[in-house]
């Protein structure tokens, strides 16, 4: 709950301060729009809300993603399972940047939390919660005063404890490097 304090008091300190430009940016992400979702997770698009203050970039960015499955088996000795998976993604990255002409190169930290849930019709339902920190670098070129194409890696790096039933404890770690591709709009 500190983080969405955090997040909304960043954010609404910034727009009450004097702001160059805000806007709105979404990402391509070509695996979104399949019902495709790979072993690591699923395959979503993120929306940002960035925003340019002398130099720096506050940026937050969100994502939900639900795919829900119902299996029906033609043989009546099987049970027919409905399974809900839910991801919510929640992150603010912080830049420096750097403009030459047309582009903006930055360089900063994004941080954020993601809430994950399984539920299963005929299994135990499960639920986790890791907050993450990325080092990240992008570019973006402007295409207009108002519009711009921009390139993204962060290296997303989490670690989290998973519990099942007083049983077992989980401990796991993530790291992967994410490439993006995003159009962003200002106003």
């Amino acid at each position: 709950m500190k983080f969405f304090a955090l997040t909304i008091y960043l954010f609404t300190a910034l727009l009450v301060a004097q702001t160059s430009k805000i806007g709105i940016g979404v990402e391509y992400n070509s695996k979104a729009t399949t019902s495709d979702s790979n072993e690591d997770g699923p395959n979503v698009a993120f929306v940002y809300f960035p925003i340019i203050v002398n130099g720096f970039m506050v940026e937050p960015q969100l994502s939900y993603y639900r795919v829900k499955n119902d299996t029906d088996y033609d043989d009546s000795n099987y049970l027919d399972p409905e399974v809900i998976n839910t991801d919510i993604f929640l992150a603010v990255g912080l830049y420096k940047t750097n403009t030459f002409k047309n582009t903006r190169a930055y360089l900063g930290i994004k941080w954020g939390k993601v809430w994950e849930k399984y539920e299963n019709s005929i299994e135990e339902d499960e639920e986790d919660t890791f907050t993450f920190f990325a080092p990240t670098i992008g570019g973006e070129y402007f295409l207009g005063d108002n519009f711009s194409f921009g390139i993204e890696a962060y290296y997303l790096m989490a670690s989290y404890t998973t519990e099942i039933e007083s049983v077992a404890k989980i401990e796991s770690s993530y790291h992967s490097l994410q490439p993006k591709m995003m159009f962003r709009v200002y106003f």
